[in-house]
């Protein structure tokens, strides 16, 4: 058995919009790429489709890590949330994450989550 005889890449349309049905959290945009798709495929989607560079994003967030015993509650935990969609609103940053429901990165998604209700319609968060 050999990767390159087991596995072959076919190009797909796999991305768009995933809508949630409980309609209380904006449809979260997805695509599903290869790890060797090409930064001109990536920047396609960024760009072109979706727009998110419009207006320009002028800082990119990357939080990871604390998936075990992380532990922040109360006041720390509030202020590390506003402080967060604030930083993100006032720098139309991107704020980029594993996605995993745990630690830190769940934090993180509290704060998107709640920070969402903070932009007028049209907004992008």
């Amino acid at each position: 058995w050999t990767e390159s005889s087991a596995i072959q890449e076919f190009t797909t349309n796999a991305y768009g919009q995933i809508e949630f049905n409980d309609n209380l959290l904006k449809a979260a945009k997805y695509v599903r790429l290869s790890d060797n798709s090409s930064m001109s495929s990536v920047k396609e989607y960024i760009v072109d489709y979706w727009k998110l560079t419009n207006p320009k994003p002028h800082l990119a967030l990357s939080i990871v890590g604390g998936a075990k015993n992380f532990k922040m509650d109360g006041r720390s935990k509030e202020k590390f949330k506003a402080g967060l969609i604030a930083a993100a609103k006032a720098t139309n940053a991107w704020i980029l994450s594993p996605g995993t429901n745990t630690g830190a990165m769940k934090l993180v998604g509290e704060a998107i989550n709640e920070g969402q209700f903070l932009f007028a319609e049209g907004s992008k968060m």
